[in-house]
């Protein structure tokens, strides 16, 4: 397919951790790749793993991704990012073990 044809269509995700979920194609990097971007994680995604639809969203290639989120809840499909940028999970410390000594043998 080409550039055109590709770039804003509405597809799903069919293989891996995030399938069954809405993707808009952002941009064509050719040899059946493509990068999505919508209720998954901005990646680039093999053709073949996405399930295309008939209908296309009118977008500028690389388009960010809080203006594809609102492009999308206008057409009924609700993004939720499960993660908040910028916060990070406090980091477990070990506690500090004392080393092990040989027992003398008499």
């Amino acid at each position: 397919m080409s550039e055109e044809r590709l770039l804003g269509r509405i597809c799903y995700k069919i293989a891996g951790r995030e399938g069954k979920k809405a993707a808009v194609i952002v941009n064509v990097l050719g040899n059946n790749f493509v990068e999505i971007d919508g209720q998954v994680k901005r990646r680039r995604c093999n053709l073949s793993h996405l399930e295309l639809t008939n209908t296309q969203l009118k977008i500028k290639k690389n388009i960010s991704t809080d203006e594809l989120k609102s492009l999308l809840k206008e057409q009924g499909i609700e993004v939720n990012y499960t993660k908040k940028p910028g916060v990070k999970k406090p980091v477990k410390q070990n506690p500090e073990k004392e080393p092990k000594t040989k027992a003398k043998s008499k």
